[in-house]
């Protein structure tokens, strides 16, 4: 046996070269998991094409990372959003993703608070109710005396103007 046979024995039986497929198959398959954060996915993918497509960098390999990881995202309203600022880089898509997130976020924090919110003010309070309409009452009973005692001050100085 020469040194070239051995040395393609041992890769094929301990290195990538018949490895290739599977983790291209398994980038591929790829799906961003449950609470899985950006950077994980991100660093994931870059490990999976080092694995996938060994040897020199290029503008297709980056093109195809990037691709992968908008894909893996499975998130499809978060992938639209990425898609349409088209990066150009798996760094780029990455930032974009991260920061739409970031913004989705905020957002879905700010309309529960508004719904707590508005729970509390629209819940029942029967004490609370018969509170208000006891104060309600008051008011009602204020304001006819008001008006009855403007009507009859009215009349006396009527009155006094015909003297």
């Amino acid at each position: 046996m020469s040194y070239k046979e051995l040395v393609t024995r041992l890769r094929s039986r301990f290195g990538s070269l018949d490895m290739e497929e599977k983790y291209q198959m398994e980038i591929q398959c790829r799906r961003r998991k449950p609470s899985e954060p950006l950077s994980e996915l991100a660093q994931d993918i870059r490990r999976l094409m080092m694995l996938a497509y060994p040897g020199e960098r290029s503008v297709m390999a980056e093109r195809l990372a990037k691709e992968h990881f908008i894909s893996t995202l499975d998130d499809a309203e978060l992938e639209l959003k990425v898609r349409e600022k088209e990066p150009q880089t798996l760094d780029s898509a990455f930032k974009l993703a991260q920061c739409l997130e970031v913004f989705r976020n905020a957002v879905e924090q700010k309309v529960n608070l508004r719904r707590r919110l508005n729970r509390q003010v629209t819940e029942s309070d029967p004490q609370l109710e018969e509170k208000t309409a006891v104060k309600i009452d008051v008011v009602k009973r204020r304001r006819q005396e008001e008006n009855l005692n403007r009507g009859v001050s009215q009349k006396h100085g009527k009155k006094e103007d015909k003297k």
